[in-house]
């Protein structure tokens, strides 16, 4: 008999049957409540309330109070409350910066991944009674090994007599090989192409003019896997249950292709003539999309199924694309640094002005940096987790409208400032928002280098006990948003793990090749949460290196740029595949100097302060 779950604020109601995880009935329901930990049981994001009836927990029946709903199973009629409910909702990628901003050297000729031909074909006659095929190849300037998929021959005969030969030829760009990938009757035919940033947190998407390059539109919106997980170690995990690797494929696909649909409506544009796609993603995020198994990545000794994909077609990836559209995907340099980091470091290459020592930093749900000599590149990945994201924080969320980007504290007026994206009301508190609120309780004398509260001023503004102890930017009732704005003890400590995982990366990487920061002539951040980060604030709390200002520089979502800049240009195609190779991937996990730093970097700034004097 099934029971029945009610679901509170959302007036839902969904069947289950005895023994069914609450959880995945929740998320099967379409309730986008969180599991960060990948539902494992050690964190509390899906937590929620029993209104009524009961529920069974490790073989112990419960009838009252906040459970996990990951560890619960469905044995009788049940009223919940998700206790603290913010569903997600797609937006702009802020992190996405105008083209002309980068000042980008282009990587060769105009070369896009499919091209347009329009071609006369000679009718046949008696004397001219070559094939159809034949006459077409002939036709486009084609070889006789030049390839096409059956369904292309099955059209063929009909297109080429509808408009007395005008044929246009749609053909991958590949120069490697020569594909039709469709044809169409006539003598013109818009082409597009889409470039994709395959996020952990985000997926971004341009769908892009492969006549000229422009770009139509830029959507974006949460991967729909976040709710399997927040990082990726937690959706490898996720995937090892049974049937998960293909529910998470379903979620990433889903989430790009509603992207796709919803740039094709906009501007009115069929997917037929959508002829080639771009992703680049970190390397278990594109096993996931491709439907991989991931579970080597994390497995000693860290082998991912693959690193250089070969080129796919969008029929076999179930892309919302022209069938035949080939799909390239920017290659990895090992397990923990993939394709958006060869993607991120080929527009660094790209930038003018070029020479020296550069330093390439993404930072987002991971970490992950290279650093750039004249003829050598060293890249290492760290485990930042989810904070800079605005994931795993009471009042996080990402660089969208509502939230918090910006705080300034005054000690002595006991003022404090918000500046918040879109001017709109404050739901919450983005990773550079978080920066700099961390940075000013620690210059204010509101927080120790520990990250524990010690306030001689603003003490009406922290509340609560221990770890849940709490600094109150916002109250509800002062806020428009009815949203209190806070952050805890616990947020301070997950934001102190973030920062330490990057800098000791940043402090080892520095160690092996024998560098100091001084030598740094450039430092290039990419990734969401660094479009409105505070240099100073960073430095203050130790995340970064106490260098000039004027040597550090914002690329935005350097992933998306250098998908679109391979969908445009075969070079640089060319360019991702020598990246990749040319990369040594360090390992930080073997290097037993990476804990000592990182243990190191476990306080505001660090524990050797001099090194940010």
């Amino acid at each position: 008999m099934p029971y029945h779950i009610d679901i509170e604020p959302l007036t839902l109601s969904v069947k289950a049957e005895s023994g069914d995880n609450l959880l995945e009935i929740l998320q099967k329901a379409g309730v986008q409540i969180e599991a960060e930990c990948g539902g494992q049981g050690t964190c509390e994001t899906c937590a929620a309330l029993i209104l009524d009836g009961l529920c069974e927990i490790e073989g112990r029946k419960v009838d009252e109070g906040v459970i996990k709903t990951c560890r619960a199973s469905v044995c009788a009629d049940l009223r919940l409350k998700i206790t603290d409910y913010r569903p997600y909702a797609g937006g702009t990628d802020f992190s996405v910066l105008p083209l002309e901003k980068l000042h980008l050297t282009p990587p060769g000729k105009f070369s896009p991944l499919s091209i347009v031909k329009s071609v006369k074909i000679d009718q046949s006659s008696l004397k001219e009674n070559e094939s159809d095929w034949g006459r077409l190849t002939r036709a486009a300037g084609l070889n006789d090994t030049a390839q096409c998929s059956l369904s292309v021959l099955q059209r063929l005969p009909q297109i080429i007599r509808e408009n007395d030969g005008k044929t246009i030829v749609i053909l991958s760009g590949f120069e490697s090989e020569e594909k039709v990938i469709d044809l169409r009757a006539g003598d013109y035919i818009a082409n597009y192409g889409i470039a994709c940033d395959l996020g952990t947190t985000t997926v971004a998407l341009h769908l892009v003019d492969l006549a000229d390059g422009r770009i139509i539109s830029t959507v974006s919106d949460y991967n729909g896997q976040i709710i399997c997980g927040a990082d990726i170690i937690s959706r490898i995990i996720y995937a090892g249950k049974a049937g998960k690797l293909a529910e998470l494929r379903d979620k990433v696909l889903n989430t790009v292709n509603s992207l796709i649909e919803k740039s094709v409506n906009e501007h009115n544009i069929s997917r037929e003539i959508i002829t080639a796609a771009v992703f680049a993603g970190n390397t278990t995020m594109t096993h996931l999309f491709l439907g991989l198994d991931p579970a080597h990545i994390r497995l000693s000794p860290y082998v991912p199924a693959v690193k250089n994909l070969p080129v796919l077609t969008a029929a076999e990836l179930n892309l919302s694309l022209n069938p035949q559209a080939p799909v390239f995907c920017s290659p990895a340099v090992g397990s923990y640094v993939g394709g958006d980091i060869t993607a991120g470091v080929s527009v660094v290459e790209l930038l003018e002005n070029q020479g020296g020592i550069r330093l390439f930093l993404d930072v987002g749900t991971n970490g992950e940096l290279v650093m750039l000599g004249d003829k050598w590149m060293m890249g290492c990945a760290c485990s930042a987790g989810p904070a800079f994201e605005g994931t795993g924080i009471s009042c996080g969320m990402r660089a969208d409208k509502g939230a918090v980007d910006s705080v300034k504290i005054d000690a002595d007026a006991e003022k404090i400032e918000l500046k918040v994206i879109g001017g709109e009301s404050a739901k919450g508190i983005c990773g550079s928002g978080l920066i700099e609120l961390t940075a000013e309780l620690f210059r204010n004398g509101i927080i120790d280098r520990g990250g524990k509260f010690s306030a001689k001023s603003f003490a009406h503004k922290i509340k609560g006990e221990g770890s849940a102890k709490k600094f109150v930017l916002l109250d509800a009732a002062e806020n428009p948003s009815g949203q209190e704005i806070s952050i805890s003890e616990r947020d301070l400590a997950n934001l102190i793990r973030a920062k330490a995982a990057i800098f000791s990366a940043l402090r080892l990487i520095l160690k092996m090749t024998k560098i100091n920061f001084n030598h740094i002539e450039k430092f290039y951040i990419a990734g969401g949460f660094g479009r409105n980060l505070n240099i100073e604030s960073a430095q203050k709390i130790g995340m970064l290196p106490n260098l000039p200002l004027k040597r550090f520089a914002y690329i935005g979502n350097s992933s998306l740029t250098g998908a679109y800049l391979a969908l445009l240009y075969h070079q640089q195609r060319k360019n991702l595949h020598k990246i990749a190779n040319n990369i040594t991937y360090l390992d930080l996990s073997s290097i037993p100097d990476y804990m000592d730093e990182y243990m190191a970097a476990l306080f505001l700034p660090h524990t050797d302060s001099k090194l940010f004097d």
